[in-house]
């Protein structure tokens, strides 16, 4: 009988044994584990998980915002090589909202003539394809030429059109995690599908490779690399203090690093964050210091960019370029090419125009 209750003892030990080996087994290639993408990236030779790194602070402070070459303008108006633009009594005017740097050159969102307009590499129109809404706020372009553009004021749409402007995919911004068409903060798009981004933060996919909505509208947990390796997130941490905070994410959507920005100056937005193909993110913000006496209006006003390393977000050069419009509102006055080439497009009395800054 004691023999006998040994034995089973004996045999609980064991189970519980293999129970635990188990669990942690678990644990270790769950997708949220902490140690999941390391284990992975030992595997398949990606990037190990290196979690919060130390903070990256930009020294270009003192540095005056550098002139870049013109590439491309537009006058005002709605003729073939000019944009569209609405004054506004109450508001800010409004010109053209975005510009994306595509694989043949610049397209810009002229919502007010209800279309895109195409710049090639040496800045003429090359042409305009309609669009949809006239309200529309973003735009993204594909590796293949493939066009989605975000309305997210009136009718709450994904629009999508190929190379040749004609419309192959469309989805209501609503559905799934986006419960409401303004809290969409940009539409972006790869070869698995076109992504709308809800607060700043999550990507939730609208339409699938093949242009037709997805009913499921999983979600991942930040902008899509363009070389597809992977997702970035960015937040404003401390405004005053001009510090951001970005977290890389690998293709499986597990979490690899962390790193705090500190901008020099308070930060009034984050103006880009995206990626090139020569493995560098970058993050761009609209800086300055309040004034000391009333108005209290900002003063040495710039804009920062900084480029980090998708592998391991070290510094990868920084400029100092100048600061955005002010008399119109735009969702996207930034734009990075496959090359690392960061486009500015900014209005004036006369127009817009796009200037080109290289990164060091």
């Amino acid at each position: 009988m004691r023999q006998a209750r040994l034995l089973g003892a004996v045999g609980v030990v064991a189970i519980l044994a293999i129970l635990l080996v188990y669990a942690a087994r678990r644990s270790a290639s769950s997708p949220g584990a902490p140690g999941a993408a390391a284990a992975r990236s030992a595997r398949d030779g990606r990037v190990a998980h290196r979690g919060a790194l130390k903070p990256l602070v930009v020294t270009t402070a003192a540095a005056a915002p550098r002139d870049g070459r013109v590439v491309a303008k537009s006058g005002w108006g709605s003729d073939r090589d000019q944009v569209g633009y609405r004054p506004a009594a109450e508001s800010n005017p409004e010109g053209p909202m975005a510009v994306v740097a595509g694989p043949n050159g610049l397209l810009v969102l002229d919502q007010v003539n209800g279309r895109i307009v195409k710049y090639g590499p040496d800045g003429k129109v090359l042409g305009t394809f309609p669009i949809g809404p006239d309200t529309a706020q973003d735009l993204a372009v594909t590796s293949d030429g493939k066009v989605a553009v975000l309305d997210r004021v009136a009718d709450g749409q994904v629009l999508q059109y190929d190379a040749d402007g004609n419309l192959i995919g469309q989805a209501p911004v609503v559905g799934g995690p986006l419960t409401e068409a303004g809290g969409a903060t940009g539409v972006f798009s790869d070869s698995s599908g076109t992504y709308v981004e809800r607060e700043h933060g999550e990507t939730v996919r609208v339409l699938g490779p093949d242009g037709l909505p997805d009913r499921d509208r999983p979600t991942r947990p930040g902008r899509p690399l363009r070389d597809g390796t992977g997702y970035v997130q960015a937040m404003i941490t401390d405004k005053a203090a001009g510090l951001a905070t970005v977290r890389m994410f690998d293709e499986a959507s597990d979490f690899v690093w962390q790193r705090t920005v500190t901008f020099p100056g308070a930060i009034v937005s984050l103006l880009l964050l995206d990626s090139d193909r020569q493995g560098r993110l970058v993050i761009a913000a609209h800086v300055g210091t309040e004034g000391t006496a009333p108005p209290y209006d900002l003063i040495n006003e710039k804009t920062i960019v900084v480029g980090m390393a998708q592998s391991d977000g070290e510094a990868r050069g920084s400029i100092a370029i100048p600061p955005p419009s002010t008399t119109d509102e735009m969702l996207r006055p930034l734009t990075i090419s496959d090359d690392g080439v960061i486009y500015q497009m900014s209005t004036s009395d006369h127009g817009i125009e796009v200037h080109a800054y290289a990164m060091p």
